[in-house]
């Protein structure tokens, strides 16, 4: 009986050493994939994306009107203030040239201002859509290295092909034991 479970132990050895094998072969694949795991939450992006999409369409909207609002009082400041009969009556006058020319000036450079503004936003708006649209950067880090996993990968069913033989060799070891005591 002695002889017998040094050979099982022998089997059973080189079973587990098989076993360890495999583990350590798929140790690799497995932070690999855990990584890939942190990285593509697809539909959290996705979600993400829409949110971030929604927001900026809809601020766009907001300074377009008011930059629309800002067009149309830019427009009736010209041309309510100054009829063209006044200005054809006045066009001698400097004192209304100077007045006609310093609102004038005021009314456009107050649109230049909001142009700037809607002008720095909306390179603000496509900088957050184009980050939102990358999914935040998505190559990978210096301390990462990225790894093929291999396409036969069944950890588990290799795991029960060599569970099978000590599964065997104990449930045979227990029935002789029990039928020789």
């Amino acid at each position: 009986m002695i002889f017998t479970f040094g050979a099982a132990c022998r089997k059973a050895s080189s079973l587990r050493n098989k076993l360890n094998t495999q583990m350590a072969s798929f140790r690799a694949e497995m932070s690999a994939a855990q990584k890939l795991d942190k990285r593509f939450t697809y539909f959290d992006s996705l979600k993400h994306l829409a949110k971030t999409l929604l927001q900026e369409a809809s601020g766009m909207l907001d300074v377009t009107k008011a930059f629309r609002s800002k067009l149309e009082q830019t427009k009736n400041e010209v041309t309510q203030d100054f009829t063209d009969d006044e200005i054809d009556d006045q066009l001698g006058d400097k004192d209304f040239a100077n007045d006609f020319a310093s609102q004038l000036f005021e009314a456009l450079d107050s649109l230049r201002v909001e142009c700037d503004k809607v002008i720095v936003d909306c390179i603000a708006r496509k900088a957050r859509l184009t980050h939102a649209l990358i999914w935040d950067k998505i190559a990978p880090k210096e301390d990462e290295e990225l790894i093929e996993l291999a396409t036969d990968a069944d950890l588990m069913g290799e795991f029960y092909e060599l569970a099978a033989g000590c599964t065997t060799w104990y449930g045979s070891a227990s029935d002789k034991f029990a039928s020789d005591v």
